[in-house]
C-alpha cells in the first residue's frame, strides 16, 4: 500500500476453537491458530487486514478493527488526476 500503512489488530473471544477453525483456513497469510476453546493471533505480522477470518465465523467470535494511517506522502482522489462523481 502506497503512501498508507494498516495498523490492525484481532481480538478473539472464546469458541469452539479446533473443532470449527473455519477462519484458519480462510485465512490465507497463515496469521491465525487454534488453542482448545480460542483463536490465537499467531502471526500479525502476516496479517494485510482483508477481514476474511470475521466474515465466515459461525460463532462471531472474531473481531477485526482496522485503522488506516495516511503519511503525508499519500495523495488526494484530485491529486493522482480523479474526476469528481
Amino acid at each position: 500500500m502506497s503512501g498508507s500503512q494498516v495498523s490492525d489488530s484481532i481480538i478473539t473471544k472464546p469458541c469452539s476453537g479446533s473443532a470449527c477453525e473455519l477462519c484458519i483456513v480462510a485465512c490465507k497469510a497463515g496469521v491465525l491458530a487454534a488453542d482448545d476453546d480460542h483463536i490465537v493471533v499467531d502471526h500479525p505480522e502476516n496479517c494485510g487486514g482483508c477481514g476474511i477470518c470475521e466474515q465466515v465465523c459461525p460463532e462471531h467470535a472474531i473481531e477485526c478493527c482496522f485503522e488506516i494511517v495516511w503519511s503525508q506522502e499519500t495523495k488526494t482522489h484530485e491529486e493522482i488526476g480523479g474526476r469528481g462523481v
